[in-house]
C-alpha cells in the first residue's frame, strides 16, 4: 500500500530524480569536449553572431568546404543557435547546454505520456537512458533534434487545428539541427496524408513557414536553396558501402535497441498507441539511413559505447520508441506477476548507480582532454601558430580563450605560413582511449604518422618545451 501511494505521485518522484541527476552531473561536470563536431558547433555559434557561417582565416578552421571566400562548416546550425546565449557566459556554461536540452526533453516526455494513456512516471526511462545521459554531457546535436521531434509529437496528439500547425512547424524545424530529421518529419506527414487529409492540411500550415526558413538559411549561408555544408541537396548523399556491412550495421542497431531496454525495438508493434505506425516507419527509416552512413559494426558489443556513442545516431527515434514502451513493459511484467511500477523504480535505482559510474568515467576521460588543453595554453604564447593533427584543433577556441592560430599538418600551404608567425609550435598528441584498429583510428594513425614525418624533417629546427605521458601522450615542440 505504501509503494502504491508513492507511485501515485509521479511528479514528486520525477522531481527528486531530476535533482539527483543534476547532482550527479554537477559532481562529474564535463570539463571539456572530445570531438571536432563539438568544436565546430561552438565555432559556428560565434560566426552566427556575426551573421555568417564562413570563416575567412584558414588558421581558424577545423574542417569545412571552401566557397571562394572562406570555409563553410559542414555542420548544421540548429545546435549552434541554441549555444549562442550560453557562449555569452563562458565556456563552463557552454558545457551546461546539453543538460538543459536533456531536461527540456524530459519535460516534453512527461507531458506526452498522459496523452498516450501512460503514467508520467515512465519518463524516468527517458531521463536515465544511457545514450541520452552521455549526450547530455556533450555538445552533440541529436538530443536537440529529439527536442523538436518530441514537441512535434506533443502537438500532433491534439486534433486542434492550431496544435497541428505547431506540430508541423516543430517537425520541420528539426531539420535545422540535422537534415536527416526529414525522415521522421516525412513519416509524420505521410500518415495523416493517407488517413486524415484534414489533419495533414493543418500540419502543412506549420510546415510551410518552417520550410521557407530552412530554404532561406540554405541560401544565406550555403549559397543555394537546397545546399548545405556538405554541398549536397537537402540530405547528404547516402554513401552505401558493401552489402555485408550494410546488413551487419542493421543487425547491430536492432540488437542494441533490443537490449538497451529489453525488447524496446518491439514496443511499437505490440502497442495500440496512436503513433505506433509513425514510430515503426521512423525507426526503420533511421536504421536504414545510418546503416549506410555509420560503421557501428566495427565496434565491440561488450563496450560502454555500445549503448552510448554507437546509439547516438538513433537518439531521435529512441525517444519515440520510449513513448511506446510502457505497454510492453507492463505486459511482460504482468505475465510473470511482478508489479510494473515497483520494477520501474528498482530499475531506476540501478540506472542511477550506473549513471554515477558512467558519468565518473566520462568525467575522467574529459579531464584528460582538459589537462591537454591546459598544457598547450600554458606552454605556448597568445597569437602563436600551432601545427598538429586534424583533431588537435579542438584545443583552439579563440572566442573563449587566448587566441591561437592552428594548421593541420597535412595542409599543403603550411610552409607559406611559417614565416608569418614569430612563435610556432608543433603538437604531438596521442590518446590511450583511441581504438586504432577502427576506421577512424586508422585515419588518426595516418595523421600521427604525418606529425612524425614533419618532426623528423624539421628536427634540427625544433626544441622540446613540454612532455607528458599522463593522462595523454603530449609533446610540444617550438621552432627555434
Amino acid at each position: 500500500m505504501k509503494l502504491e501511494k508513492i507511485t501515485n505521485r509521479p511528479e514528486e518522484i520525477v522531481i527528486i530524480s531530476v535533482i539527483i541527476f543534476i547532482l550527479i552531473y554537477t559532481f562529474t561536470f564535463p570539463s571539456y569536449f572530445a570531438s571536432v563536431d563539438e568544436h565546430e558547433y561552438i565555432r559556428n555559434a560565434f560566426l552566427l553572431q556575426k551573421g555568417t557561417l564562413t570563416e575567412p582565416e584558414p588558421t581558424n578552421v577545423c574542417t569545412g568546404r571552401f566557397n571562394g571566400e572562406g570555409w563553410v562548416s559542414q555542420y548544421f546550425i540548429g545546435r549552434s543557435i541554441f549555444l549562442i546565449p550560453f557562449t555569452w557566459l563562458g565556456f563552463g556554461v557552454v558545457m551546461l547546454s546539453g543538460l538543459i536540452i536533456h531536461l527540456l526533453n524530459l519535460l516534453l516526455v512527461y507531458k506526452i505520456f498522459p496523452r498516450l494513456g501512460h503514467s508520467p512516471l515512465y519518463s524516468l526511462l527517458y531521463l536515465l537512458f544511457p545514450a541520452f545521459l552521455w549526450e547530455a554531457r556533450t555538445l552533440n546535436s541529436e538530443l536537440l533534434v529529439l527536442t523538436a521531434i518530441l514537441a512535434g509529437v506533443y502537438f500532433y496528439l491534439s486534433n486542434k487545428p492550431r496544435s497541428l500547425a505547431i506540430s508541423g512547424l516543430f517537425f520541420t524545424l528539426a531539420l535545422l539541427v540535422r537534415q536527416e530529421a526529414a525522415l521522421i518529419a516525412a513519416v509524420f506527414l505521410l500518415i495523416p496524408l493517407i488517413q486524415d487529409r484534414k489533419k495533414f492540411l493543418f500540419m502543412l500550415l506549420g510546415v510551410i513557414p518552417a520550410a521557407v526558413l530552412l530554404l532561406g538559411v540554405n541560401q544565406l549561408f550555403y549559397g543555394g536553396l537546397v545546399s548545405s555544408g556538405y554541398g549536397n541537396p537537402l540530405l547528404f548523399a547516402l554513401n552505401i558501402g558493401t552489402k555485408d556491412i550494410f546488413l551487419l550495421n542493421i543487425g547491430k542497431f536492432i540488437i542494441l535497441l533490443a537490449v538497451a531496454y529489453p525488447l524496446m525495438i518491439l514496443s511499437p508493434f505490440v502497442t495500440k498507441s496512436p503513433i505506433r505506425k509513425e514510430v515503426i516507419l521512423s525507426t526503420a527509416a533511421y536504421i536504414i539511413f545510418y546503416a549506410q552512413n555509420a560503421s557501428v559494426w566495427i565496434y565491440p558489443f561488450l563496450h560502454p559505447t555500445a549503448v552510448t556513442g554507437q546509439l547516438r545516431y538513433l537518439i531521435p527515434v529512441i525517444g519515440l520508441l520510449i513513448l511506446t514502451y510502457p505497454p510492453l513493459f507492463e505486459r511482460a511484467l504482468n505475465k510473470i506477476r511482478l508489479p510494473p511500477k515497483a520494477v520501474l523504480l528498482s530499475l531506476a535505482g540501478v540506472l542511477f548507480l550506473a549513471a554515477i559510474v558512467a558519468s565518473s568515467i566520462h568525467a575522467s576521460f574529459l579531464d584528460g582532454r582538459y589537462a591537454t588543453f591546459q598544457a598547450i595554453h600554458e606552454n605556448t604564447e597568445p597569437n602563436s601558430l600551432l601545427i598538429g593533427s586534424s583533431d588537435d584543433c579542438n584545443y583552439v577556441l579563440n572566442n573563449l580563450f587566448d587566441r591561437r592560430a592552428y594548421l593541420d599538418v597535412g595542409n599543403e600551404q603550411i610552409n607559406s605560413f611559417l614565416s608569418q608567425y614569430e612563435n610556432i609550435y608543433v603538437l604531438d598528441i596521442s590518446y590511450t582511449t583511441v581504438d586504432y584498429s577502427s576506421s577512424r583510428g586508422q585515419l588518426i594513425s595516418k595523421e600521427r604518422a604525418q606529425i612524425s614525418d614533419f618532426l623528423e624533417f624539421h628536427k634540427d629546427e625544433l626544441e622540446l618545451v613540454f612532455e607528458s605521458e599522463e593522462p595523454n601522450h603530449v609533446r610540444i615542440y617550438r621552432f627555434t
